[in-house]
């Protein structure tokens, strides 16, 4: 198994949480951590708390309810307009 690369994930996972521009900003604050601490995590220069992985775990869990809902959403509309 390949070792977990924090960095990566964040650059990664973070954009598609909060946007391409501004990420860093918003994820500082829905995670309630200042952006300086971010950074640091971005250049592995510090360790992410258990206490954020677990936030973001959160978060990107929601995000996935919240997707799978519009995707059904979309497939019965699909499928509605298709019977027409």
């Amino acid at each position: 198994m390949a070792q977990f690369d924090s960095p990566d994930f964040i650059r990664r996972i973070a954009p598609l949480l909060w946007g391409t521009r501004q990420w860093r900003a918003e994820m500082s604050q829905a995670l309630g951590v200042g952006d300086r601490a971010i950074r640091k995590w971005v250049a592995a220069e510090a360790e992410v708390p258990i206490g954020v992985w677990r936030a973001m775990l959160h978060l990107i869990r929601q995000r996935q309810r919240e997707l799978d809902e519009g995707a059904a959403e979309i497939e019965a509309h699909v499928g509605e307009a298709e019977q027409r």
